[in-house]
């Protein structure tokens, strides 16, 4: 009987044991998948006013011109640091808002008191990536008993 009972008995020598893939181990679970990253708009961050197209004609910028920016928001709001082709610095507070419409269509609204009138009195703009950090805006404007003209802002991200 005594031979029995140690037959039996459990073998602590053993310094592990391997698992039977066909049984759950209570407790343990799959670990969540990582969820996917939450795709920023192309429009967020800091850019360079580069060109102003005239129905598909450059107007030409000075270098001072160009160093205006404008920043877009998480939040869906704008932000400009105005520079004029004098070099001089506009001071205030220059904001609006921003909201993507989908389809690469976007409103876009400023501060009543900014110069940047290609961003006022507009439904939508589309937006058309040229290359990486480098975006157009284009919106086709109509007042009334006016012909209808096509404005474009070349946006580089900074």
């Amino acid at each position: 009987m005594s031979t029995l009972s140690l037959s039996c008995s459990s073998d602590d020598s053993t310094p592990y044991s391997i698992p039977d893939p066909n049984t759950e181990t209570p407790g343990v679970t799959d670990p969540e998948p990582e969820p996917e990253p939450e795709q920023k708009d192309i429009m967020i961050g800091i850019w360079n006013i580069n060109e102003l197209y005239l129905n598909d004609y450059a107007l030409l910028l000075n270098d001072c011109e160009k160093q205006a920016t404008i920043t877009f928001n998480e939040d869906g709001t704008l932000k400009e640091h105005i520079v004029e082709d004098d070099c001089a610095v506009r001071e205030g507070e220059f904001t609006g808002t921003w909201k993507n419409l989908e389809d690469n269509k976007y409103q876009i609204r400023v501060d009543k008191l900014s110069n940047n009138s290609y961003f006022n009195d507009v439904d939508y703009y589309t937006l058309e990536v040229i290359e990486e950090g480098k975006i157009k805006l284009t919106q086709q404007i109509q007042h009334e008993g006016e012909n209808s003209y096509i404005l474009s802002v070349e946006l580089l991200k900074k």
